[in-house]
């Protein structure tokens, strides 16, 4: 689920302002994307918000440049007129999949088409935080000791050559200095002690990204006018992978020590009353229990009181629940991650739960 009511109260008015400003011939001034996610109360770009933000960009006659589903989500994004075909070509497009040009043939009764709403499938290079941070570069004349005492004052493991933000003349590596140095080649020159830059678009794929900086260390990436707007390394990967496997690693931690907790109190009869009535998957053990039967078991006065435990059972119920909802919002994957509270909520839980094993045991 999104962390949003979707309901006509709160709908943004920026939108109307935004398009009549546009049509006066004004300039509006470029928001990011979560900037922009906050006008419908909303933090990620899950799957129903998406949806009810393009009908509204639809309705409001307008479209961001670029989609707002591409870029960080603290990367710009500015606004442009539609007119009202193609806003509403737009959205048929988009809730179906087809690509732009498409004719769509329809009868005077036409049933009602598809409602899913088509979404960005690959994993950007262009959504990683590094991928749009300013990249620190010197020029071709720079010296070499200047050149590693900048690498030295910031902790960087290589440094962009460049005229301008465009041109990119090599990169300085510790490697390719010592490469240099070993071969007894000392040049006046910065350039020789640079390696060749690998340099990548911000839409290129992540697993093509994640191809080359294990290659090379680090990609630069370039921008659509061919700017050079980051630069990713490994460490940068390392980072981001966290971010995305630790919610699964959390739940998975918390998922074991309830199935612990229950596992060994209910019979299997007791765990199969407690599955959802409107499923039909078998029960064999705690294992093939959701999260969600999990919280309707334990709601059951007189099953926590099997368990022994002397903590208050609304409590326990009621974060159980909160764990479930976020792991909704994990197994949907949502490239912006959890917010903080959210994984502040699944290490405390997964730590409380260890604690409880372990006085159990």
């Amino acid at each position: 689920m999104d962390d949003v009511i979707i309901d006509n109260e709160t709908q943004p008015d920026k939108l109307i302002i935004i398009r009549d400003t546009l049509r006066a011939g004004r300039a509006v001034n470029p928001v990011t994307v979560r900037e922009f996610l906050s006008w419908f109360g909303a933090k990620r770009r899950g799957v129903a918000i998406v949806s009810w933000i393009r009908e509204e960009l639809a309705s409001s006659q307008l479209a961001t440049i670029p989609d707002f589903e591409e870029p960080w989500i603290d990367g710009l994004i500015a606004f442009r007129l539609v007119s009202e075909d193609n806003a509403q070509g737009d959205a048929a497009a988009s809730s179906t999949g087809l690509a732009e040009g498409v004719v769509l043939f329809t009868s005077d009764e036409a049933e009602p088409g598809p409602t899913w709403e088509h979404r960005e499938a690959s994993y950007r290079l262009s959504r990683f935080q590094a991928a749009n941070k300013p990249v620190v570069s010197v020029t071709p004349e720079t010296s070499l000791q200047k050149a590693v005492t900048i690498m030295m004052l910031n902790d960087f493991s290589q440094l962009p050559v460049m005229v301008g933000e465009r041109d990119v003349k090599g990169v300085v590596t510790w490697s390719s200095i010592a490469m240099r140095l070993v071969v007894g080649e000392m040049s006046e020159r910065l350039i020789d002690y640079t390696t060749k830059p690998i340099v990548l678009e911000t839409d290129a794929s992540i697993f093509e990204a994640i191809e080359e900086i294990v290659r090379h260390d680090f990609v630069l990436v370039r921008d659509r006018e061919r700017r050079i707007v980051g630069i990713v390394t490994a460490a940068d990967l390392s980072l981001q992978f966290r971010a995305l496997s630790e919610p699964f690693l959390l739940l998975s931690e918390i998922e074991t020590h309830v199935r612990n907790i229950i596992g060994q109190t209910f019979t299997v009869q007791e765990l199969v009353a407690a599955r959802d009535p409107a499923s039909a998957h078998d029960v064999n053990s705690v294992a093939d229990l959701t999260f969600g039967e999990y919280v309707v078991l334990l709601r059951n006065p007189s099953n926590w009181n099997r368990l022994g435990i002397v903590i208050d059972r609304t409590a326990f119920c009621e974060q159980l629940d909160k764990v479930r909802n976020i792991r909704n919002q994990v197994m949907h994957f949502d490239p912006d991650g959890l917010d903080d509270a959210d994984i502040k909520i699944l290490q405390e839980f997964s730590a409380f739960l260890k604690r409880i094993e372990e006085i159990s045991l």
